[in-house]
């Protein structure tokens, strides 16, 4: 969880909330207009899933290829990978941070309400 960054997607009681803050021991996250100070215990990293992939604004491209702008990401038998660095890709905080240094795009989500 040490990648985590302002914007980051998690998991805090099962809802989906960004992050707007962070302290040493917890960070101010939001869902909708509603923060809420959690403890770094109390958040679950999101997994990547092809689902995550298309409601963050990735676009399917033929069977097992996912792009945004410039960027793709394909997903194999083992999970997700990164074909230039051949980067295996587990969750939805990773897949942010690397297209926002690769492409200096944010991926956002729309389904918190």
């Amino acid at each position: 969880m040490n990648k985590l960054r302002i914007n980051s997607l998690i998991l805090v009681e099962g809802k989906v909330h960004y992050i707007s803050e962070l302290f040493k021991e917890a960070c101010i996250s939001k869902r909708g207009g509603k923060l809420s100070c959690t403890a770094y215990s109390q958040i679950e990293v999101i997994p990547l899933t092809t689902d995550w992939l298309i409601d963050l604004g990735l676009k399917k491209f033929g069977v097992s290829t996912f792009y945004i702008g410039t960027f793709k990401i394909h997903k194999r038998k083992a999970g997700f990978f990164i074909a230039k660095r051949y980067k295996e890709v587990k969750y939805v905080h990773e897949l942010q941070n690397i297209v926002l240094d690769l492409i200096d795009k944010e991926l956002h989500y729309d389904k918190i309400k």
